[in-house]
């Protein structure tokens, strides 16, 4: 399952022993994913799911739900997950969402850029207001050896991310300021579960 809005970009893959039958890419409108949750009786229960031509039914046992299929190619989302970013950085995903959270409230309110800047052991974020004259500036301890770099982030697109990741650590795989970084939690496999965010050029 693949989710994109050309900024950010989210990738699960799940087992399923009992699929069947369908071959192709299908394209579903969020609104009807985003209503199944709320009929969940228990964390484990079954959905049944039926793939037709141009639609698809949710069997949530006493529940139906069906919805159109989106018509149309999806973005070859392959081609834009890098596969040779060299930098590794990991750190605690609880202090950087904090961090990344206080240091934002001085951000800009249109981009709300925050600039990581990463070298041996250390992450340091920061924000600049010109409106307001003020400035946010947070360190952070990390696992980085890598040469050093700066990237900005729109702060809600990493603290969305951080949310939905397990564990205690997170991994940002990085190459250019200007590149794609991948996220994921290093308790779940890689290919099981990453994102993808797109920096923001650092304003000079």
């Amino acid at each position: 399952m693949v989710a994109t809005d050309g900024h950010r970009l989210a990738r699960m893959a799940i087992k399923n022993d009992k699929l069947q039958g369908l071959n192709e890419d299908v394209i579903i409108p969020p609104k009807v994913l985003n209503l199944i949750p709320r009929f969940f009786s228990s964390e484990d229960q079954e959905v049944g799911i039926i793939f037709g031509e141009n639609n698809i039914i949710f069997n949530l046992s006493d529940i139906i739900l069906t919805s159109r299929l989106i018509e149309g190619p999806y973005p070859n989302f392959e081609q834009v997950i890098p596969a040779a970013n060299d930098k590794k950085l990991i750190v605690s995903r609880e202090d950087l969402a904090g961090a990344v959270r206080r240091v934002s409230i001085l951000s800009n309110v249109l981009t709300h850029q925050v600039k990581f800047a990463a070298k041996s052991g250390r992450l340091t974020l920061s924000s600049t207001n010109a409106d307001v004259g003020g400035e946010g500036v947070e360190e952070l301890e990390c696992d980085y050896s890598g040469e050093d770099i700066e990237m900005g982030y729109n702060a809600n697109y990493v603290n969305e991310i951080l949310s939905k990741l397990d564990g205690d650590e997170v991994i940002f795989e990085l190459s250019t300021p200007v590149a794609a970084g991948v996220v994921y939690a290093p308790s779940v496999p890689r290919d099981d579960y990453l994102c993808l965010v797109m920096p923001l050029r650092l304003a000079e």
